[in-house]
């Protein structure tokens, strides 16, 4: 679920296996490698 969208970047929460429920960014290195898109679903 994404909780912040700014000039600075976005940011969002996600269930971790080993950490729990966290907030990343999507410009770190992990994710910058690993996302392709995100779309919304057509209702």
């Amino acid at each position: 679920m994404v909780t912040v969208v700014d000039e600075e970047g976005v940011e969002f929460i996600h269930a971790s296996t080993s950490l729990g429920v966290i907030e990343n960014s999507f410009e770190a290195d992990y994710y910058l490698s690993r996302f392709i898109r995100a779309v919304r679903p057509k209702l």
